[in-house]
């Protein structure tokens, strides 16, 4: 399936309070520039489900440790990172968003 209006209210959430100025890079992208480098593509992996437990933990140690969170920021700031953690830990796990892991090995030259 294609972006959801949740999908795209989520993305506006991370850019304007989590990551301001941040942006992906597309795999196609990452894959046609290493290219463009001389780089041969060895391996491609998600790792999706593996960092969405790495997001359940620290959320877990998070909520755990709400009171001194709030103390050291505020409750808004520890409202928005529960909810970037625990909702980016549930796009990972349902394959709406990724992180890739490339192995890459370099060549001669460049592609022309």
């Amino acid at each position: 399936g294609g972006l959801t209006r949740e999908d795209a209210h989520f993305s506006r959430f991370i850019l304007r309070d989590i990551f301001p100025g941040g942006q992906l890079t597309l795999v196609k992208v990452v894959k046609e520039k290493a290219a463009e480098a001389g780089f041969e593509l060895l391996r491609e992996h998600a790792l999706g489900p593996h960092y969405a437990r790495t997001l359940d933990t620290w959320a877990e140690k998070l909520i755990a440790s709400k009171d001194e969170a709030i103390a050291l920021s505020s409750e808004a700031t520890y409202d928005k990172y529960v909810q970037y953690l625990t909702g980016s830990s549930e796009r990972f796990k349902n394959s709406r968003i990724n992180v890739v892991q490339f192995t890459l090995e370099a060549g001669d030259t460049p592609a022309e």
